[in-house]
């Protein structure tokens, strides 16, 4: 790997909405190019993200020797630092920040526009006294002030010195300080735009706290679109900016200088916009639509639609083609709505769930699919409008489509904000084992990163001082990839080292973390941990774990420095705030601290300390604490601590002690000193306590959570495995549970889990076991019950839910969907039990909401045969079982065939000759279908190369592209590749790709086709009108022919509109120079309407099915006519089978 191959970026933290989202912009652009990222983190560890505004004095030159530009986000170095890395020979650009007297590209935020059309908007509200809340210290604070000023002065408006509030910090607290003074003034601003989220949410809670009414006393606008600003209470307006635009840009601009271009030492910016929510006096995103809301036809409803829905996905996407997927899910919602409007017959949700899935796919942040579910209402309710005042049905299935919408995205919302829990739930007992591991180092050396090992970290690297050099003292290496650094020597310019820099997978948003383990002015050395950016929390656990690395290795020196030094003994005590004592081995003389005697409440002029300490220990742990005090004094252990319980008087309750004790050896003596000291942790292990029940309990109803089920249902497994004891799980989904939040709200809808959560309890039996899954999903595990009993117990549970539950003075009737997977079918892994359980509840929930479904071994059989068959098909690619067939391509006027279209058959050995429509689908799914693509390419230029040896004539092939080989790269070189290999030239061979290919992202695909074109080969457009473009759009790529869709061609000979639609199409072809393929023609009748229209080729049944390429030499360069009149007499018609007998399956590719 190449040093070029490598960024640096410098940052002062490394994670959450603002520097996470800019370090994943930075990684995307360096993934693109292939280039790797190391993130280094300039400030020191366990510095708190809060009130720090200077850039630290880093200087540690971190990787320099493995990169050739660095990026410096934020205020994260001194122009000193980047001066000295540009001498090195290194690029440098800045993100978010501008450095006073250092020259270089800056990709800033928007700040000019973002802070005038926050102005802007609170004149729209009518607002004439705007304030400024904000610290002024950087400057891109300093730019959202001066528009805030500019944007007033241009509207007339004389800005006062008294409207601005300066704050010490940004965040909550330097707000809490602004709003102080803004409410001492008896005169104050009627709305204020803040510099920061953070500062806006302790703004608006002093205010409100006062008795201030947001918006109508004092209207809010912050600045950073944060999650808690559009949950707080009033959801926070904002100004929004793409953070990982800017560290994009940053890169690019890097990339840039690297490759010797030389990019202006200027500001550059991505846009910015408001966000309107309640704070700024706005109900929603969508309040502002322009017109009421009968006024717009169609095609400004759906502009409108588009519009909202853009406007909340750029707050949401993170790299994705926003514009396409807005249009393509606006597009299927306009033909939901048309489909219901035009045939009153309703979508089903999955329609929907197609319709809506893309855009859930972009969103990083789950609420936004909130503001998507108001703007997809609202263009129903725009549409329902527009209708008659007697459309009363179409108006109430209008209504029912938005509420199917609303479910489907409240589905997508509960999914992503349960993942995010579980995430964070997994993350806080992780960094609670790790920091456990760290801080009880008696056992284990930290150094050797043992304690990483039940993390998810795979891959990290521990390098300290010793002396002058720099060793790698840890290596956790999970894959075995790294090779032996242990003791390696190393320098800062070197580390990490490069085999670390080359594991991680830049397209997978993983870099690698470089943090110093550095505290209190004393600097231990560099950790390096790879892992993929974290860009929804604030949490830094890498920070977090140096900072433990410090204290582990100060409390190390510290003891160190007890057994020879009395003055840093005492030091010790007071420092820790820990009982001391110590035990003299000679004499017997057992010595406490004031401190240690005032934990353990022992008189101090007691005969014997010691025994009246272990006197009051726990008889259950006083064994344990004597043994491992006598393991010490024999010199078995350097350090022991040991937990342990104690009371310090007959009456009181037993707390949670931590003893320590370590051996003092003096010369010339055989038994030792042990010096030790006791610590009070009962809180700590309260806390420890509550963290384990957190992790396994639900908080709102109090039941064992996923967790905990899964870990109760792996052990019934494994009884059925060995004992064949049997057992059964129901997973139940409560229906309708949204209603009941969204019309009597959460408070509601918890009283009505915990009523569940208890009716769930009395219907079981004492050893059955049910939980809460999240949202409104249950599970109950019932062990140790035969399959005849388990109807029994469903049917309790369905009777215990079936009567009303009082929430609120309301009686609320409940149903619940369920589903029940048993050892009936021989499981072997929890999560399969629960995934069919889940199967057999999302049957019962789409057949009628409130049933019961069993998984059954059909439903076993589908999924195990689904399985059977991707490995099959795996296997027949590997075996070479694939075949292509082709059928005769004929030209309508003469007759003659001389092209033909390449069609894919599986040749099982077993099953025979098997049609695509059993394996393509499945393929499309995976990377498979670009691999068998390549290998129809090869294989037919292979065929016509054998025909043009005997043929005279241009032989041409048709060959479809699929959507994933259409967009892998390499397509054209292997296309020419192997028309080269076979000495063919271009015009051999024709590519048909669909309309849905071009259309999913259009600029893209013209600039692909316009390659294939400049290379010789024909482009056909497959399965004209089935897709959403049209001619007018298609002619701007350079196609040569449509093929009209054989749905179309079916139909010309059965009414007008089919007739008309395909004449229309020729017509309108014939105008752009295209040429027309009828496909499925299949009839003589068909046949003479196309000839009549003046379609020119064809293909289908009628001439002949897709033959062999032995059968197609046959064909090549003949006629289907006895002569030129393709007349139902004269047409001869060479088939291998009679058209009429052919089936409906056989007629499909």
């Amino acid at each position: 790997m190449a040093a070029s191959d490598n960024l640096l970026v410098l940052a002062p933290w490394t994670a959450g909405y603002y520097f996470g989202e800019i370090i994943s912009g930075i990684t995307r652009e360096a993934a693109a190019t292939g280039h790797h990222v190391i993130v280094a983190q300039t400030l020191d560890a366990g510095q708190q993200t809060d009130p720090q505004v200077d850039a630290p004095d880093f200087s540690t030159r971190v990787a320099w020797d493995h990169v050739d530009g660095a990026i410096a986000v934020a205020a994260a170095t001194q122009g000193a630092y980047l001066d000295e890395l540009r001498r090195a020979g290194k690029a440098v650009v800045l993100a978010s920040n501008d450095i006073v007297g250092f020259d270089a590209p800056v990709a800033m935020p928007d700040n000019d526009g973002g802070a005038r059309a926050a102005v802007h908007h609170l004149l729209e509200h009518g607002h004439r006294r705007i304030g400024f809340v904000g610290n002024l210290t950087q400057p891109d604070m300093r730019e959202r002030f001066s528009a805030y000023h500019d944007a007033l002065v241009e509207a007339g408006l004389g800005p006062r010195p008294e409207d601005y509030f300066p704050s010490s910090n940004h965040v909550e607290d330097g707000g809490e300080e602004s709003a102080t003074a803004f409410l001492r003034q008896s005169e104050r601003p009627t709305a204020v735009v803040v510099a920061t989220d953070l500062n806006a949410l302790g703004f608006m809670r002093t205010v409100i706290a006062a008795g201030l009414n947001v918006p109508r006393d004092v209207a809010v606008i912050g600045y950073d679109d944060i999650e808690a600003g559009a949950f707080s209470t009033p959801p926070l307006a904002s100004v929004n900016q793409r953070f990982d635009t800017i560290g994009a840009l940053a890169a690019r601009l890097l990339l840039a200088q690297i490759r010797g271009e030389a990019p202006s030492a200027d500001t550059h910016a991505p846009p910015s916009h408001v966000v309107p929510r309640a704070s700024c006096g706005c109900r929603s995103l969508d309040d502002r639509a322009p017109g009421p809301a009968g006024s717009m036809g169609d095609d400004d409803a759906r502009e409108v639609l588009r519009g909202r829905l853009e406007s909340a996905m750029v707050t949401a996407a993170n790299g994705a083609c926003i514009r396409q997927s807005v249009a393509t899910a606006v597009a299927a919602i306009f033909e939901v709505t048309e489909h219901l409007l035009h045939t009153a017959h309703e979508h089903t949700p999955e329609r929907l769930v197609e319709a809506l899935t893309p855009l859930a796919a972009l969103v990083t942040r789950p609420e936004v699919l909130q503001v998507v579910d108001t703007a997809v209402n609202l263009y129903l309710q725009t549409v329902a409008d527009h209708l008659p005042d007697e459309a009363r049905t179409a108006r109430a299935a209008l209504a029912q489509v938005g509420a199917q919408a609303s479910s489907v995205l409240w589905h997508m919302q509960t999914v992503s904000y349960l993942d995010r829990v579980d995430g964070l739930e997994a993350a806080l007992i992780e960094e609670h084992e790790i920091g456990r591991a760290l801080l009880r180092h008696g056992t284990a050396d930290p150094r050797r990163l043992g304690w990483l090992a039940g993390s998810h970290v795979r891959t990290a690297v521990l390098a300290l001082w010793r002396g002058d050099e720099l060793v790698i003292e840890g290596v956790r290496d999970a894959d075995g990839i790294l090779g032996d650094l242990t003791g390696t020597v190393t320098t800062p310019e070197a580390f990490p080292p490069l085999t670390v820099v080359r594991s991680t997978d830049p397209s997978a948003r993983e870099v690698v973390f470089v943090i110093a383990v550095r505290a209190n002015n004393r600097d231990w050395g560099m950790l390096a941990v790879v892992d993929t950016i974290n860009a929804t929390s604030g949490r830094e656990p890498f920070s977090h774990w140096a900072a433990l690395l410090c204290a582990a290795f100060e409390q190390e020196a510290l003891a160190a420095t007890l057994r020879t030094s009395e003055e840093r003994y005492g030091l010790l005590a007071r420092a820790m705030n820990e009982g001391l004592w110590e035990w003299d081995g000679a004499s017997g003389r057992f010595t406490l601290s004031e401190r240690c005697v005032a934990l353990l409440g022992i008189d101090p002029a007691v005969a014997d300390p010691g025994e009246a300490w272990t006197a009051r220990v726990h008889p259950d742990d006083t064994e344990n604490i004597r043994a491992q005090f006598g393991r010490v004094a024999r010199g078995e252990l350097s350090l022991v601590e040991v937990e342990h319980r104690y009371r310090r008087a007959p009456d009181a309750e037993y707390r949670w002690m931590l003893a320590r004790a370590m051996p003092v050896h003096h010369d010339g003596r055989a038994a030792p000193m042990l010096l030790g000291s006791i610590t009070d942790i009962d809180d700590r292990k309260q806390l420890e306590e509550t963290l384990r029940h957190n992790a396994l309990y639900d908080a709102a109803t109090g039941l064992p959570n996923r967790r905990m089920f899964l870990a109760e249902l792996t052990r019934s497994v494994e009884r059925w495995v060995v004992e064949r004891t049997p057992f059964a799980v129901v997973f139940l989904d409560l229906d309708r549970f949204k209603v009941v939040n969204d019309s009597l709200g959460h408070q509601a809808g918890d009283l009505l889990l915990q009523e569940v959560a208890e009716r769930l309890l009395g219907a079981l039996r004492a050893h059955d076991t049910a939980a809460r899954f999240g949202g409104d999903e249950f599970a109950v595990l019932l062990d140790d019950i035969g399959p005849d009993d388990v109807p029994t117990v469903v049917q309790r549970i369905q009777d215990a839910l079936a009567r009303p539950v009082e929430v609120d003075g309301h009686a609320l009737w409940v149903t619940a969907s369920m589903g029940v997977a048993s050892s009936a079918i021989d499981y072997t892994s929890a999560e399969d039990v629960l995934r069919d359980a889940d199967t057999a509840m999302y049957h019962a929930k789409s057949q009628e909401p409130g049933t019961l479904s069993f998984f059954d071994t059909a439903m076993h059989d589908d999924a195990v045969r689904h399985v059977h068959l991707q490995a099959a098909v795996q296997a027949a690619l590997d075996l070479g079982q694939f075949v292509v067939h082709y059928q005769p391509i004929v030209d309508l006027v003469a007759g003659r065939v001389d092209r033909f279209e390449a069609l894919v058959r599986w040749q099982h050995p077993e099953r025979g000759l098997i049609g695509p429509d059993e394996f393509l689908p499945l393929m499309q799914e995976t990377a498979l279908i670009v691999r068998l693509g390549r290998w129809i390419i090869g294989e037919v230029c292979r065929q016509i190369a054998a025909w043009s040896a005997v043929h005279d004539g241009v032989v041409n092939v048709s060959v479809n592209v699929s959507d994933r080989e259409f967009w892998h790269l390499g397509l054209v070189h292997h296309v020419l590749a192997c028309l080269a290999a076979n000495d063919l030239s271009a015009d051999n061979l024709t590519l048909e790709i669909t309309e849905g290919v071009i259309m999913r992202r259009p600029e893209i695909a013209r600039h692909i086709m316009d390659e294939m074109h400049a290379a010789g080969l024909r482009l056909h457009i497959d399965d004209f009108g089935a897709g959403h473009s049209s001619l007018q759009t298609l002619h701007h790529y350079p196609v040569e022919a449509l093929k009209i869709d054989r749905a179309f061609i079916s139909g010309v000979t059965e009414g007008v509109q089919s007739l008309e639609l395909v004449r229309a199409i020729i017509a309108m072809a014939d105008a752009l120079g295209l040429e027309v393929i009828a496909e499925g023609i299949e009839t003589i009748d068909q046949l003479a309407v196309l000839r009549a229209l003046g379609c020119g080729s064809g293909q289908g049944f009628l001439f002949d099915r897709a033959v062999t390429g032995d059968r197609a030499a046959v064909l090549l360069g003949g006629s289907f006519a006895t002569d030129l009149d393709l007349t139902p007499d004269n047409l001869v018609v060479n088939s291998l089978w009679a058209p009429t007998s052919t089936s409906a399956g056989e007629r499909q590719r």
